[in-house]
């Protein structure tokens, strides 16, 4: 397996969070699967292009969290396909932290 970084849309208002690209390498070259390729590529190129083009295609997939990192959009950290809770295109819902675990306003 290798390392990916998904694109997550936040719906605040729906509650959930869905992978509406994912991001990985196929040898030196990098690809970007999505939803709606029309839509998503040229928002991940673009963010692409904002990570240091001299670094190896790996570290700039990476570097994509670093700079993709809004409150309604934003990249993960790369990660193995078995460490992934997200699937292209399924939502996935918030979930509540015990009160114990919350931190105050």
């Amino acid at each position: 397996m290798s390392a990916h970084v998904d694109v997550i849309q936040t719906d605040w208002l729906a509650g959930q969070q869905v992978s509406v690209a994912e991001v990985h390498l196929r040898g030196e070259e990098i690809l970007i699967d999505s939803v709606d390729a029309a839509k998503w590529t040229p928002i991940v190129e673009r963010a692409l292009d904002q990570v240091d083009g001299s670094l190896p295609p790996g570290q700039r997939v990476a570097g994509l969290s670093n700079v993709l990192k809004g409150s309604h959009l934003f990249a993960t950290e790369a990660h193995e396909e078995g460490e992934c809770p997200h699937k292209l295109g399924e939502p996935v819902p918030f979930e509540s932290l015990p009160a114990e675990d919350r931190v105050p306003a």
